[in-house]
């Protein structure tokens, strides 16, 4: 695992222009995930002077990913009689987004507490608003984390329905719209056609028809299998505060029809009596949705855990990437479509490895 080092020429940190190479450490593992920020360690001698080559806030990558990481912790260890050590600590540069709330560009015109509005679109296009007006092209110059952009590459289709957000942490705003869709999130780092680097908000491939890992074949380890529909719910019962609206697509009945009930009280929660006219139909139809999206979001789980063997022929980043999804085929003729979560990649004394993390699209 090749590590680099990434600065700066200018008085911005996050203009990113210049790489060196991260040598002198004994271990590192390196772990991206498809939505929640990836992480890193090294670990070093402290004679090594990575603390000073590496200090906090410092961006770093490596030579086989485009993802940028940031460093946020030193821990130093100085035991008697024993060289000091160090372990170098950080997350993918998209843990970012803990630092500011959402409506922080509002904050500064007025003290009245506002909501945040998304204009009905596909909530990648939401996604990318929300980035694009609280670091990238913001009210406040301040809050602008120069050399940064945003984008998607998502196509197909996805919810189109208005978001009203009020104040919260930003990143946990943007997870909880890239879950809507199972959509996920990463940072690319700088090219020479392209000097920015870029919170991109993407959709994984789907690759499940050639990219299958298979028990027969030993590429799975301590596989967990679960075959139920004890939780399978046929009916929806969408609850406001005013409004409710039963959703059965299947029009499943009898003993068939098991009801699960969702709150959708934010949407009518302001209202001060039942409303009529096009506000109504408005709430029921976002309200369906929401029953519909909750309904189809439901598996009858056969493989609930599979380890991917190191001896597994598909290779990561050749075969498959972090969000692909996969074909899992198990023992007992369970086979379940699952997508790669995570994936953590290992290089020390030992040699270099690697492990897929794989979930039920949808639930991770």
């Amino acid at each position: 695992m090749d590590l680099i080092k990434l600065s700066s020429t200018t008085a911005q940190p996050t203009q990113l222009s210049v790489g060196e190479a991260i040598n002198g450490h004994k271990s590192a593992l390196w772990v991206e995930r498809y939505r929640d920020p990836g992480e890193f360690k090294i670990e070093a001698p402290l004679s090594s002077g990575l603390v000073s080559f590496l200090p906090i806030d410092t961006f770093i990558t490596h030579l086989n990913t485009s993802v940028v990481m940031v460093v946020e912790n030193h821990f130093i260890k100085q035991p008697k009689d024993e060289d000091p050590t160090v372990e170098i600590t950080g997350r993918c540069l998209t843990s970012y987004f803990e630092n500011r709330t959402v409506g922080d560009y509002q904050a500064f015109a007025t003290s009245e507490i506002q909501d945040i509005v998304l204009a009905s679109d596909q909530t990648w296009d939401q996604v990318v608003t929300l980035i694009d007006d609280h670091v990238i092209t913001p009210t406040d110059t301040n809050d602008d984390l120069v050399g940064t952009a945003v984008n998607h590459t998502c196509t197909g289709a996805a919810t189109s329905e208005e978001r009203t957000l009020r104040p919260s942490e930003l990143h946990g705003a943007i997870l909880d719209i890239l879950k809507v869709d199972d959509l996920g999130i990463k940072t690319v780092r700088p090219t020479a056609a392209d000097p920015l680097t870029y919170f991109t908000v993407y959709r994984g491939d789907n690759v499940s028809t050639k990219v299958r890992f298979s028990w027969m074949r030993g590429d799975l380890e301590n596989v967990e299998y679960f075959f139920s529909n004890k939780k399978l719910k046929t009916q929806a019962r969408v609850m406001g505060r005013w409004i409710q609206v039963v959703v059965n697509p299947t029009g499943a009945d009898n003993y068939d029809r098991r009801t699960m009930i969702i709150d959708a009280s934010f949407w009518d929660e302001r209202l001060t009596a039942y409303p009529s006219g096009g506000v109504l139909t408005l709430y029921m139809a976002a309200m369906t949705i929401m029953g519909r999206q909750a309904l189809a979001a439901q598996k009858k789980v056969s493989i609930t855990q599979a380890d991917v063997s190191d001896s597994a022929t598909m290779r990561f980043r050749r075969d498959y990437d972090i969000g692909d999804l996969v074909t899992v085929d198990g023992d007992f003729g369970a086979s379940t479509v699952m997508r790669v979560v995570e994936f953590a990649e290992v290089d020390d004394e030992s040699g270099t490895s690697g492990h897929p993390t794989l979930a039920i699209p949808g639930e991770y």
